[in-house]
């Protein structure tokens, strides 16, 4: 029997013990662990005005050790704290705002939130002591009205501390269904550290080779799982993902996000590494170990460099392998090695032909199709210049055989015919190389012609000279 009686006396006791105990619910707050407003200066977006400032570190860093203005605060210069950017989760059953402090509490003050549930978009006055002084003591707790609060807004106008300073430890909003409990308090790490012995490798076997593993439920072909999150400003700005890219739980990439607008608004995925390692930026399904959707700069502003042992074009009209084009659609220029008043790069091309205004150069290194001008040009031929003419051994046709030529084929021997210019173009040089011929053996023609002349001139002059004495002996 007395078995029987301690039992249910330790069993009652522990039921009254269990009952005694208090712990935050839905409608009820203790603690200050689903504070939104940890590290508010790092994670939203603060500022304080007034004469007298508080230390904001002090205000949200969840240590109650309280920070005081150097002079007090007053109806005409009071010390506001306006904190923006909050998330705008509706209070539901129970939210709370308020401050604590060691001692120099506030006397008057006023707290007000920013309500923009379903486009209310009001100020709401949630405390005023600004017209009545506060006799509470060293701290205030105060429920939400109804709505959703993305502002809270602090102002104290007078404290009774020495000089009316104040002091204040903690501003707090207290949301247990808006935040894991000391969700915020992480921040206060400017540098975080993760040990571990073992090893990283390459197996997909959990061996505990991680430092950091993010898992999740499979998300299915196209989503993204175990994200990586940067914020600032209570907004989510850049992050990276793994991403699902086959019905096949293996083909798993990397996606980098960024936020893309200047405004609020979805991510925009900037990059993607693919399971094959190729890396896509404007494009999320890269075809080749490095897929550009956009424009390239090589080098920004200083003299970067691009080595390409081979490249594929694309046609202008089909996503096929074909030529390289250069500025096929818009007609924009290519300059090599820089404009024309900085000093350029040679241009080589070791083999190959170069078409300008023609696609077909009919076998040659260069054609043109259409007018070209240059201050100089220099042809040097393969073959022996002209000065072979003026050679002993030089057979130079005679004026019989020239004439004869241009009866029976209407062209100087060695010139190339009109219907054969118009049908194979002129080599130049080869036909400055003929041309010159004709006019090395003009110079000989001239040059027989004139010794030809004088012997002429010699001979009318004795024939002259022998009329002279004719005309004299008849004349006795």
């Amino acid at each position: 029997m007395k078995k029987y009686i301690l039992q249910t006396l330790i069993l009652a006791l522990f039921c009254l013990e269990a009952y005694a105990q208090t712990y935050t619910r839905n409608t009820h707050a203790v603690g200050l662990e689903h504070n939104l407003l940890f590290n508010a200066h790092k994670r939203y977006k603060v500022t304080q005005s007034g004469g007298a400032s508080l230390d904001l570190n002090r205000m949200f860093d969840g240590v109650l050790v309280p920070s005081y203005t150097s002079t007090g605060p007053n109806e005409l210069s009071p010390t506001v704290i306006l904190i923006e950017n909050l998330p705008g989760y509706h209070v539901q059953t129970g939210a709370w705002v308020g401050w604590s402090t060691r001692y120099w509490q506030a006397k008057r003050f006023k707290i007000e939130g920013y309500d923009q549930y379903a486009g209310t978009n009001v100020w709401k006055t949630i405390a005023d002591y600004s017209s009545s002084d506060y006799t509470g003591g060293t701290s205030f707790i105060k429920k939400m009205p109804y709505g959703g609060y993305t502002k809270l807004r602090f102002s104290f106008y007078s404290a009774i501390g020495t000089d009316g300073r104040l002091g204040v430890s903690e501003l707090f909003y207290l949301h247990p269904e808006a935040t894991a409990p000391y969700q915020g308090l992480s921040n206060t790490f400017e540098k975080v550290e993760v040990f571990n012995k073992s090893a990283f490798n390459t197996t997909d076997i959990n061996q505990g080779q991680d430092h950091i593993v993010f898992s999740s439920d499979d998300p299915g072909k196209g989503n993204h799982f175990g994200g990586l999150t940067w914020k600032s400003g209570g907004r989510r700005r850049a992050a990276i993902a793994a991403s699902r890219e086959h019905v096949d739980a293996d083909f798993v990439g990397l996606s980098f996000f960024t936020q893309g607008t200047d405004g609020p608004g979805p991510f925009k995925e900037s990059m993607r590494i693919t399971r094959s390692g190729y890396v896509g930026i404007g494009t999320t399904t890269p075809d080749k170990q490095l897929t550009v959707q956009g424009h390239v700069n090589i080098g920004g502003t200083t003299n970067g460099q691009m080595w390409v042992r081979h490249i594929n074009g694309k046609a202008p009209t089909t996503t096929s392998n074909d030529n390289l084009y250069l500025n096929y659609s818009n007609g924009k220029d290519v300059y090599v090695g820089g404009s024309s008043t900085i000093s350029g790069s040679d241009l080589f091309i070791p083999k190959g032909n170069v078409g300008i205004g023609t696609t077909n150069t009919k076998g040659y290194d260069l054609a043109i199709a259409g007018k070209a001008v240059a201050e100089e040009v220099v042809v040097k031929l393969q073959s022996a210049w002209p000065d072979y003419v003026f050679e002993n051994v030089y057979e130079l046709p005679t004026l019989e055989e020239v004439e004869k030529q241009i009866k029976d084929k209407g062209h100087l021997s060695n010139i190339p015919s009109a219907e054969e210019v118009e049908k194979n173009g002129v080599e130049l040089g080869e036909m400055n190389k003929k041309l010159l011929e004709k006019i090395e053996e003009l110079t000989l023609y001239t040059i027989q012609q004139e010794k030809r002349i004088k012997e002429l001139e010699k001979q009318q002059n004795k024939i002259k000279e022998l009329e002279e004495k004719l005309d004299a002996l008849l004349k006795k």
